[in-house]
């Protein structure tokens, strides 16, 4: 696939411009109208890319977001995924790097603790993570290569990007500027295995000596047109600490691929605290729980019509069922159990009680 393109400014005749490279980028999304476009690549990132195109499109629902196969497990994307809310927080970085939170202080459920001190922030689009960052309106804005995601358990990082956001890449409406978008779940076995940038992209890439030294060849120099995920970082900081040196390395932005763009994912526990005082990020982003409405569109993408409208009726009258629905996990979850037995869930303790049941 041929990233470069040529495209004509609208209404230009001055022939300096006409005939330059350009790339159109969704000015809904927040982003510049015109931005000069990508080098020519070579041949082994183009098939690297069509390779991770595939991937993504295929995607199906992780695992963790829908475990009912009957509903939502399996289905396309599109079809099920109910977007959360992201708000940029400034200082919420400063305020975890002040002192350690206690393993139960989340972002969503304890703002008042956690937040304390942080601005209120203001909702942030997928296709924004990398927009550049006003500190204030006397200043010009600053470039964005590193990308903090706090979220309690449950809440969508994981689901989010490196599964909603892997998918806009590859069709085309997200983040198109970057040439390689590789996701890497830092909880799995395998990741301390990673010992080098080039074993980075082979882990999500079938490539063999040759195509892994092109690969990392570009991303050296051009390391703002690849961006990492790396999602997970609370579920193994220690062992990464012990066992990976260049996976620490990434995370702190430390490695040869100075500019890399890079979103780390974790919750608001112990393990945050020790990043933020370790690395450096340039926007620090919190996922939110479902609205009222976004838990209602979720219903109704997750249960036939008449369960839907039932049990949509039912979360009217019972504010602790619809509150325990604003997790997506537990939304996921909630849905099973009405479709099963018609009746809601007004409390963790019951919803993980009867999920243990079945296993």
């Amino acid at each position: 696939m041929a990233m470069s393109s040529k495209l004509r400014t609208k209404g230009s005749d001055n022939p300096a411009t006409d005939g330059a490279d350009f790339k159109k980028l969704d000015r809904d999304h927040g982003a510049a109208f015109l931005e000069p476009a990508a080098p020519l690549l070579p041949q082994e990132v183009r098939d690297s890319r069509d390779q991770l195109i595939r991937l993504y499109k295929e995607g199906k629902v992780l695992a963790g977001y829908g475990l009912f196969e009957e509903s939502v497990g399996g289905r396309p994307v599109e079809e099920v995924f109910v977007e959360n809310t992201l708000v940029a927080r400034e200082g919420l970085e400063q305020l975890f790097r002040e002192g350690p939170m206690g393993s139960r202080s989340t972002v969503a459920s304890a703002p008042s603790h956690v937040l304390q001190g942080a601005a209120a922030g203001q909702s942030i689009a997928l296709c924004e993570l990398f927009s550049p960052r006003a500190v204030d309106s006397q200043q010009q804005p600053t470039p964005v290569c590193r990308v903090l995601v706090v979220g309690s358990g449950g809440i969508g990082k994981s689901t989010l990007f490196c599964c909603k956001l892997p998918y806009e890449w590859a069709a085309g409406r997200c983040m198109q500027d970057v040439d390689l978008l590789i996701c890497v779940a830092l909880g799995e076995a395998t990741t301390i295995q990673i010992a080098s940038a080039e074993e980075l992209f082979a882990s999500s890439l079938d490539l063999d000596s040759d195509e892994k030294k092109a690969v990392f060849h570009f991303a050296r120099a051009n390391p703002s047109r690849v961006c990492v995920v790396l999602d997970a970082v609370d579920e193994c900081k220690d062992i990464l600490e012990r066992a990976s040196p260049f996976m620490m390395k990434l995370l702190k932005g430390k490695t040869t691929l100075c500019g890399l763009r890079t979103i780390v994912t974790s919750r608001p526990c112990g393990a945050i605290h020790w990043l933020a005082q370790q690395c450096r990020f340039d926007r620090s982003i919190e996922v939110v729980g479902f609205s009222p409405s976004e838990v209602s569109t979720f219903v109704d993408k997750a249960l036939a019509a008449d369960v839907a409208s039932n049990m949509k009726e039912q979360l009217k009258e019972n504010t602790d069922a619809a509150c325990l629905m604003a997790t997506p996990f537990m939304a996921a979850h909630c849905c099973e159990e009405f479709r099963h037995s018609g009746s809601l869930c007004t409390c963790t303790t019951e919803l993980l009680q009867k999920m243990l049941v079945k296993l």
